[in-house]
């Protein structure tokens, strides 16, 4: 019998408050202003966090 590939219901830590994923006990996330944000929405977050403050170069 092979091992299931489905990490047990007990080793879920948390999910990610944007997209609704599982984080795993051992996995990294962030902690930002009370949210949880797993490693795959830490970019976009970013971008928006950043957005309003964008600027494009004009000579």
């Amino acid at each position: 019998m092979e091992p299931s590939l489905i990490p047990p219901e007990w080793a879920v830590f948390a999910r990610c408050s944007l997209c609704g994923g599982e984080i795993y006990l051992g996995e990294a996330y962030y902690a930002v202003d009370g949210k949880t944000i797993c490693c795959d929405c830490a970019d976009d977050y970013g971008r928006s966090l950043l957005a309003p403050f964008a600027r494009v170069a004009e000579s």
